[in-house]
């Protein structure tokens, strides 16, 4: 009887243990149907960073660059006094210039960076109304201007254009003050034409007529030139290069360094000085010996002393207008 009633609660268990295992498979069956039936969600994309478009077609849109080039460049130029020269007037004149063109590999703007080296020959003329003796003449200045340009060049068409600015060192190589017209002074009992004066050197050979007509400022020339030989600008110029290797460029030369050479004034005024200071003497003199009262002394002294000369500030500045080729 025991062993019956052992194989019954065995039998029962057993189906209890079955019909567990069924339900838990069952319900792993449903839950994996009802994870397979949920729609598949696309993951989301990373929101794209927005880039500022210059900055964009810098770096992915390629500049387009030339190589390492010479150049050599023709033209005319219109040169004028500024500073505390009064009466002076654009003069006509032509210059030559030669140069190079070196890409730097730095781009802004669609654009490049190139440094431009030139060197350039000018004949400069200025007009002047009166000068220090009073009389109309003409400046001619030869000169040899080296600018270190820093260059922007662009694609535009078929060719670039192109903008620059750099210091420029002057070289003055010579030049001359000469009368627009002759002046005929009489000496010696005879008459001799004043044609022209040095600027950038003393002329021991200075016509005594000319010392006749300031013997202070004119005596200083023998030893002093009028202007001085180097000088500083701050040249300005934009242009177009065709395709072909034509280039036409204009540009303005602005003159920063004073070109008067002060020694001439200074050695003006120390014999103006001495002139004054031995005329005072003699007058007194003169006072002391009863030959003049007071009052007729100080109205001869103001009559015959020489007044200073004040140096002036000239500055040299030019437009110019360029026709060349590019290789």
């Amino acid at each position: 009887m025991k062993k019956i009633i052992l194989a019954c609660v065995t039998a029962i268990f057993s189906l209890s243990f079955v019909n567990a295992q069924e339900e838990v498979a069952v319900e792993a069956v449903k839950n994996d149907s009802a994870i397979k039936t949920q729609p598949e969600v696309a993951p989301q994309a990373e929101p794209a960073l927005l880039a500022d478009s210059a900055l964009v077609e810098d770096t992915i849109i390629p500049v387009k660059t030339r190589p390492l080039m010479l150049g050599v460049a023709a033209g005319v130029n219109m040169t004028n006094y500024s500073g505390d020269l009064e009466g002076a007037n654009f003069g006509l004149g032509f210059q030559l210039a030669i140069g190079c063109d070196v890409p730097t590999g730095i781009n802004l703007l669609r654009g490049y960076f190139s440094i431009n080296p030139e060197m350039a020959f000018a004949y400069k003329t200025i007009g002047l109304d009166a000068n220090a003796f009073g009389m109309e003449s003409t400046d001619r200045i030869w000169s040899m201007n080296i600018p270190v340009y820093v260059k922007w060049n662009k694609s535009a068409g078929s060719g670039f254009f192109h903008v620059a600015v750099g210091p420029t060192l002057n070289v003055n190589l010579g030049g001359s003050n000469k009368w627009k017209e002759s002046m005929e002074v009489a000496v010696e009992d005879r008459t001799r034409t004043i044609d022209q004066m040095p600027l950038f050197q003393a002329d021991p050979d200075l016509h005594n007529e000319v010392i006749a007509l300031n013997p202070f400022f004119g005596n200083s020339l023998r030893d002093n030139a009028l202007y001085n030989i180097l000088g500083f600008s701050l040249n300005f110029k934009a242009g177009y290069d065709f395709s072909s290797g034509l280039s036409i460029t204009a540009g303005y030369q602005l003159g920063l360094s004073d070109m008067t050479n002060k020694v001439v004034y200074d050695d003006c005024n120390k014999k103006v000085n001495e002139f004054n200071q031995k005329l005072k003497t003699d007058l007194d003199k003169m006072e002391e010996a009863g030959d003049l009262t007071t009052q007729e002394k100080n109205d001869l002294y103001k009559e015959k002393a020489a007044s200073n000369l004040t140096a002036p500030i000239i500055k040299n500045s030019s437009i110019f207008l360029t026709i060349g080729y590019v290789f």
